[in-house]
Formats: structure tokens, C-alpha cells, sequence
């Protein structure tokens, strides 16, 4: 599996994170604001699974590993 740089990290999270205020721009108006988040996270899922599915990374995880990520989303 490839390592990135930090600042390779960086610029993604960047540009990310900077087109997400333009789609919440243009979502603004007839469509409920719950919907459009949703509609959002699940075309992330989406690519997420195609991504490692590409990559044929395993996408099973152990109970620690769940228990671990429940803590971190619960303070998120």
C-alpha cells in the first residue's frame, strides 16, 4: 500500500473540503436541506467502496475496531 506525504494529505483534505461549501451553494433552494446532506454522504460512501474495491482493500473490521470508531463519531 503507498504512504502519502503530509502535505499530499493536506492538499486533499484542501480541495475536499473547499468543494463542499460549493455544493452547499448550489444545493440552496428547492431541496430539503436533510436531503441534500444525505444525497451528499451517500455518493461519498459510494466512492469510497468503489475506491477500495479498485484497490481490493478488505473492508471487514474487527468489533474493537468498530467500538473504536463508534467513540470517535460520538465526539465528532
Amino acid at each position: 500500500m503507498r504512504r502519502f506525504e503530509t502535505w499530499q494529505l493536506f492538499a486533499v483534505c484542501v480541495a475536499i473540503w473547499s468543494t463542499t461549501w460549493h455544493a452547499i451553494t448550489y444545493q440552496l433552494g428547492p431541496t430539503a436541506p436533510e436531503l441534500a446532506v444525505a444525497l451528499r454522504f451517500d455518493l461519498a460512501g459510494a466512492l469510497v467502496l468503489l475506491a477500495c474495491s479498485w484497490q481490493r482493500l478488505r473492508l471487514r473490521l474487527s468489533l474493537a475496531d468498530h467500538a473504536r470508531l463508534a467513540w470517535q463519531g460520538t465526539f465528532l
